[in-house]
């Protein structure tokens, strides 16, 4: 919740002298407000096998995803889609195990994050911390959000953007 409402006031003040966007965020605040109070809060009290197979998913689909683009020169929303199509053939190496269904999703969110700009990413290093963290927030909002749309790009925006402001501060 607290990355949606900063990035809001991150627009909030650089939109400061024009009324439209300002007057816009208003309505916006609000629905996210109500969906954050209606869902249901369950956060898990222990890390389990599932949680940590669905943080190295989510690394992997990031890596995978920055390799394609960078190093073969495709453009992300191919590379993210060949990623996708590799995690959802991942369930059918062993049709009967729920562990392995867990990682298209994860895979596919890894994907959006490793479509960051190499110009921004500046490295392998950085998409591996993204993915990380990625992967981190994802086990943390499972039970969150579950049935609405942008779960997935949304965690990635926030794992690649604390990672950025990480990195900024500290340099």
């Amino acid at each position: 919740m607290s990355l949606h409402f900063i990035f809001l006031t991150g627009i909030l003040i650089d939109n400061f002298n024009h009324p439209f966007p300002a007057l816009s965020l208003i309505p916006i605040s609000g629905l996210l407000i109500f969906f954050y109070l209606k869902t249901e809060k369950n956060y898990p009290k222990f890390l389990r096998k599932r949680d940590l197979l669905t943080v190295q998913a989510v690394t992997l689909g990031a890596i995978i995803t920055y390799f394609l683009h960078v190093e073969f020169q495709l453009g992300v929303v191919l590379a993210a889609g060949i990623v996708g199509l590799i995690g959802s053939l991942i369930p059918y190496l062993k049709k009967g195990s729920g562990l392995l269904r867990e990682v298209p999703a994860a895979m596919y969110c890894g994907a959006f994050a490793g479509m960051t700009a190499p110009g921004l990413a500046n490295g392998y290093l950085f998409i591996f911390y993204a993915g990380m963290l990625t992967g981190i927030l994802l086990v943390l909002a499972k039970n969150m959000f579950i049935g609405y749309g942008g779960k997935l790009g949304t965690l990635a925006f926030g794992g690649v953007s604390i990672v950025y402001s990480v990195i900024y501060l500290f340099t």
